[in-house]
């Protein structure tokens, strides 16, 4: 078939997409350039004169159950929307074409596909028609963070409500521990007190495509002066996510959030496990800005979560020393410190963000009390292991 079929019933139409070809194309999508109407046409059968086809009505969403595989071709065809599919009779030496509509129960096997044949293609499902991030944030003057998922085997812009239940209430849990710890309120259990909750409560208030993607805004109220704390969280979060092929780092980042965030983001990275679901995430603030993106690939979710799972199942090493802080690099983030005792121990290694953040800077040759994670670098290659220590604080004495 060398051109679509022209004064038919089906009227003026234009070709959208090509699925299989035999010399020309042999299953398509195709819609009217007059009205909202889409087809899928199927050649299916040829003699000496004329090519005959079947081309299917069907809705924005049962055309995208049909791309996406969720209905074989053979149903698609069978089960007509309308219970009716259209045949088209083209003339191959002049192109004439009639058309005729045919009662979808009695068009043959013979010119269906085999029932097992689908298409099998990426296809969204839900509106695309979502300003970005940074928009949607200056226009509600709020802190919001996109969180697209691409799970494995999604075809559609749609996911399992229990999987993405579950991965929604570990975000909300790994906000509100991430911000009480922030906060200096970190506890092992029991509630979160209200004036964390107030601050780092997030609602969801859209989806959309790109496998799935969800989108939280701060739930509270943002005035002419916006509070600057929940985008710190969301960033954070964002942080952790981005650090999971990085051992050092992400221990640097879990750490001085204490044992309760370590568990709730665990809980994520179980939940995107057995989702087997990678995440992308992006945050913005109320001035339009993006603040921080973020990735964790479905391969990394398992490697953080044995990072994590092995920090959680041992008894955490923190030394609390009154120490000399001999020297400090911040571009590496490095630092080293002598403890005052007799004889004196050194330790060096990594800053963490909030002695990087702190103020005022630290000063060398200055008495600290400092407090230092321990931490054990396993090389899987080598089958070496080396003590990794981290500064979590320091106070001035």
């Amino acid at each position: 078939m060398d051109g679509l079929p022209e004064g038919t019933i089906l009227g003026p139409i234009e070709m959208v997409e090509v699925y299989e070809t035999y010399d020309a194309p042999v299953l398509f999508a195709c819609r009217s350039r007059l009205v909202d109407a889409r087809y899928l046409a199927l050649w299916v059968d040829r003699d000496d004169r004329e090519d005959t086809w079947l081309y299917l009505p069907a809705t924005a969403r049962r055309f995208a159950e049909i791309r996406s595989g969720g209905i074989a071709l053979a149903d698609a065809f069978r089960n007509s929307e309308s219970g009716l599919v259209v045949s088209v009779r083209v003339v191959r030496a002049s192109g004439a074409a009639t058309a005729s509509t045919v009662n979808a129960a009695e068009v043959p096997d013979s010119d269906l596909p085999s029932p097992s044949v689908r298409l099998a293609l990426p296809t969204a499902t839900e509106s695309s028609a979502v300003p970005p991030i940074a928009e949607f944030s200056r226009e509600a003057r709020t802190h919001g963070m996109d969180l697209t998922f691409d799970l494995r085997g999604a075809r559609r812009t749609e996911a399992p409500a229990a999987v993405i239940g579950n991965i929604l209430r570990a975000v909300q849990s790994l906000a509100d521990s991430v911000g009480q710890a922030m906060q200096g309120l970190a506890t092992e259990r029991g509630p979160v007190p209200e004036s964390v909750l107030s601050r780092t409560r997030l609602s969801v208030c859209t989806v959309f495509g790109g496998s799935f993607g969800v989108r939280f805004r701060t739930a509270a109220d943002l005035d002419m002066f916006p509070d600057p704390f929940p985008g710190e969280v969301l960033c954070r979060i964002v942080s952790i996510l981005g650090s999971a092929d990085d051992q050092t780092k992400l221990l640097q980042y879990l750490v001085p959030l204490r044992i309760r965030a370590i568990t709730s983001y665990r809980r994520l990275l179980q939940f995107l496990q057995a989702a087997e679901s990678g995440v992308t995430a992006v945050v913005a603030g109320p001035e339009g800005d993006v603040l921080l993106r973020g990735r964790l690939d479905r391969g990394s979710a398992t490697s953080a979560l044995r990072v994590v799972s092995d920090f959680e199942n041992r008894e955490p090493v923190v030394h609390d020393v009154v120490c000399i802080l001999v020297g400090m690099h911040v571009y590496t983030k490095r630092f080293v410190v002598e403890t005052t005792e007799d004889p004196a121990v050194t330790y060096s290694g990594l800053m963490s963000a909030s002695v990087l953040e702190a103020e005022p800077k630290p000063r060398l040759n200055a008495t600290y009390r400092a407090t230092i994670a321990e931490s054990e670098d396993f090389n899987g290659v080598t089958g070496e292991s080396r003590m990794q220590y981290t500064l979590l604080s320091l106070s001035a004495l």
